[in-house]
């Protein structure tokens, strides 16, 4: 399912996800809102996220997935996180002028460290379905 070419993230109730850092400058701009299943995040697949075959290129997935699922992490916590480890599995392929929607839960918080699972849609359609660790940090991002 692809989206109407009109889509506008901000009509259909999502906020703009502040700019946290410049990489994320350059993949988005990310969205966000309050679904009914906790917080959710959007990004509209634009034609320079395609690869060679047209498709989302993998990185603008996993990169999505890191980015909100860090997400989650740092205001569970309120204090500043980094990844440790993040698995994909990719079973599905955005197309451009798709709303991905990540959405995702922390199902583990010992000490220091969080265990998160996510996925990436795309309407009904599955693309990706994540997994990782993060770490808490002393510092806080610049």
């Amino acid at each position: 399912m692809s989206v109407d070419p009109a889509f506008d993230p901000a009509r259909a109730g999502w906020e703009r996800e502040p700019e946290r850092s410049n990489f994320a400058r350059h993949i988005g701009p990310f969205w966000r809102r309050r679904g009914p299943q906790g917080l959710e995040f959007g990004l509209l697949l634009q034609p320079f996220h395609a690869n060679n075959y047209g498709i989302a290129h993998g990185g603008v997935s996993m990169s999505f997935a890191d980015h909100f699922l860090g997400i989650l992490c740092v205001e569970g916590w309120d204090q500043a996180c980094v990844t440790l480890e993040l698995s994909h599995q990719f079973i599905g392929a955005g197309q451009v002028g798709d709303f991905l929607i990540g959405r995702g839960a922390v199902s583990r918080r010992p000490r220091s460290v969080a265990f998160v699972k996510g996925e990436i849609t795309a309407g009904d359609r599955l693309i990706l379905s994540s997994s990782g660790i993060w770490k808490t940090v002393k510092q806080t991002p610049s």
